[in-house]
């Protein structure tokens, strides 16, 4: 799910409850410039983080082996 600042609703996608979500989060940003980029440590891939520039408000994930700068 993308929201805007506002938290309302810009764009979802349904996928089946085995697929993972992360690599539906690419295809949700194709288009948006968004500023910030904020999600659960689910979502802290290195292709999504350096997307477009935007900054990531990101947890890291636990078993990270380089940190993020």
């Amino acid at each position: 799910m993308v929201a805007n600042a506002r938290g309302r609703f810009l764009r979802g996608s349904l996928t089946a409850g085995q697929r993972h979500d992360a690599p539906q989060a690419l295809p949700l940003l194709d288009g948006l410039a968004p500023a910030y980029l904020i999600a659960n440590r689910g979502y802290d891939s290195d292709p999504l983080v350096a997307a477009r520039g935007t900054q990531a408000v990101i947890l890291p994930r636990r078993k990270r082996r380089t940190p993020r700068a």
